[in-house]
């Protein structure tokens, strides 16, 4: 059951928004580019943009609310995530990052309201609350950027924010932020993404860099030797000590079972990484990745 909307506030139902849609398809229906005056056409577009940008900001601050909603479990999708990636035409990761932004879009009411005003666009919105989360105190330096700055400078400002946050809270957000994702591609071969804090990471290499390393020295002897990446994942999958049965086919990532499906790396079999900074420049611990 819904709450009564406060007099000051606008709860919009389907078809207030349906109304202003099918303004705005009357508008583009009718467009042609040729037809528009030529002195004219940067102001139309960026016009465009503008209608955009407070589109973009009204999906990114209901985001949260479809989780809510839980429509999801009755439509049949495995979470909200996957009901957003499906609705947006989106990935899978667009639609994750675009549900975690608006969760924390609601601690953060100043840049809701400059989102609501059409000021920033989906990139900014997205650097600037991922600094912010993590350093409330810079959050209206970080919106003065973005309205006066490109996305290039608005990211090196929100890198020196996250950076200027203690050693503390930074680990606590990676460590709140981790996960371990798979998909499979394009070409029917499984990937496995991993993103934690740098001591996880650590935990990690040492459990498999051993494994690789009697793998890599047994087989360096033979004729046709494989790179070190190959017995990287193979160590990974012996790091399981007891294999699972696959399960049937599924989409998304799930594990699925078939003859001429490939594991491998998506962007080389394995690798651990750990971001290079100066304690000067960077005090907040990096987050470890692992991709396969």
């Amino acid at each position: 059951m819904s709450t009564p909307c406060p007099p000051s506030v606008l709860c919009a139902r389907p078809g207030d928004v349906r109304a202003a849609s099918q303004d705005l398809k009357r508008l583009v229906s009718g467009l042609e580019p040729d037809a528009v005056v030529i002195d004219e056409a940067p102001e139309v577009w960026a016009e465009f943009d503008a209608i955009e940008r407070v589109i973009a900001s009204a999906k990114l601050l209901m985001a949260r609310r479809v989780e809510e909603a839980r429509t999801w479990q009755r439509q049949g999708f495995r979470s909200a995530v996957e009901q957003l990636a499906v609705l947006s035409g989106t990935s899978m990761s667009s639609a994750r990052s675009m549900l975690q932004t608006s969760k924390h879009i609601a601690d953060l009411p100043e840049t809701a309201e400059v989102m609501r005003s059409g000021e920033l666009s989906v990139a900014m919105t997205q650097a600037v609350v991922s600094a912010a989360a993590v350093a409330p105190d810079a959050e209206a330096q970080l919106l003065a950027t973005a309205v006066r700055s490109p996305l290039a400078k608005l990211r090196d400002v929100c890198l020196k924010a996250r950076a200027g946050a203690s050693q503390d809270v930074s680990h606590a957000w990676i460590r709140r932020e981790r996960y371990l994702r798979e998909f499979i591609d394009a070409e029917g071969a499984w990937n496995l993404h991993a993103r934690g804090t740098v001591d996880d990471g650590a935990r990690f290499r040492a459990a498999i860099e051993p494994l690789i390393d009697g793998r890599f020295n047994t087989n360096r002897a033979v004729e046709q030797r494989e790179p070190r990446e190959a017995h990287a994942f193979d160590a990974l999958i012996e790091l399981q000590p007891h294999p699972a049965r696959p399960t049937p086919s599924r989409q998304f990532g799930r594990w699925r079972s078939s003859a001429s499906t490939t594991a491998r790396c998506s962007a080389g079999p394995l690798k651990a990484t750990r971001r290079a900074r100066s304690p000067a420049s960077d005090p907040s611990p990096s987050p470890s990745h692992v991709t396969c």
